[in-house]
């Protein structure tokens, strides 16, 4: 009796997995926070400051720092040592860090506007309005950036200024 039983129970499975593929069911659709299918990267197209290389440091360069903190869902994420520093076979990127302390270098060879997209492009991450990284604003989520205390929109666009505390928060609509 128990061989038929776990017979019938294989058939009952597989006719459930089936009907779950034929549907167009996949399971990794719960995981996402948006309708989309395509997920869009600001490092698709890579803001020319990532891209350059400065060889390293050197005397003449303006040098600033900026404080970037990101929040998912209540936890911190860390912005790891060494974005752009080295990065593959250039030695330096005009934003780098240096420590796992959220403080952005930021190395120009002359002074020019510095958007925070040229970060989170060096950093290969997706940062704009549509959110952060794989995490997407939809009815229950939005993205909010703060910078030196005052909630800012201007999201991937805003220019880094010297001493600049930026917060990003992507967390669930109050």
């Amino acid at each position: 009796m128990e061989r038929e039983q776990q017979f019938w129970l294989g058939i009952m499975v597989a006719g459930i997995i089936a009907l779950l593929v034929v549907s167009g069911f996949n399971p990794l659709d719960m995981l996402k926070t948006s309708d989309d299918d395509s997920v869009y990267s600001t490092a698709d197209s890579k803001h020319p400051l990532a891209q350059e290389c400065l060889g390293g440091h050197s005397a003449g360069m303006l040098h600033y720092h900026a404080t970037v903190v990101i929040q998912v869902n209540g936890e911190f994420v860390t912005i790891p040592n060494g974005i752009g520093n080295p990065d593959g076979e250039c030695s330096m990127r005009p934003l780098h860090t240096h420590a796992e302390n959220n403080v952005v270098h930021i190395e120009i060879l002359q002074q020019q506007d510095v958007p925070i997209e040229a970060f989170f492009d060096t950093w290969n991450k997706h940062f704009d309005e549509t959110g952060f990284d794989t995490y997407r604003v939809n009815e229950t989520h939005e993205l909010v950036m703060i910078v030196n205390g005052v909630e800012n929109n201007e999201y991937n666009d805003y220019l880094l200024q010297d001493g600049d505390e930026v917060f990003i928060n992507f967390k669930e609509r109050d």
